[in-house]
């Protein structure tokens, strides 16, 4: 097998596959928000995060949550 096909297989297999994707409404688990529902409007599968619409922080920046902080609360 040549090195450059070995990176790719890889690279390939270390994507993750995540248990919600845009537009899901989701139940935030742990954090701050605990118990808050919002909708989904990004997805970062780079960090392994998603930045939620319908909740507000104090400084008014958008934040990035981990996917393992949010449960799936129901599909769009």
């Amino acid at each position: 097998m040549s090195k450059a096909y070995k990176k790719k297989i890889q690279q390939k297999n270390a994507q993750s596959r995540f248990h919600v994707k845009k537009g899901d409404s989701v139940f935030v688990l742990s954090g701050d928000h605990k118990g808050t529902t919002a909708v989904i409007s990004q997805v970062s599968r780079a960090t392994n995060r998603v930045i939620l619409s319908g909740i507000t922080f104090p400084s008014g920046k958008v934040k990035y949550i981990h996917v393992s902080n949010v449960a799936l609360a129901k599909a769009e």
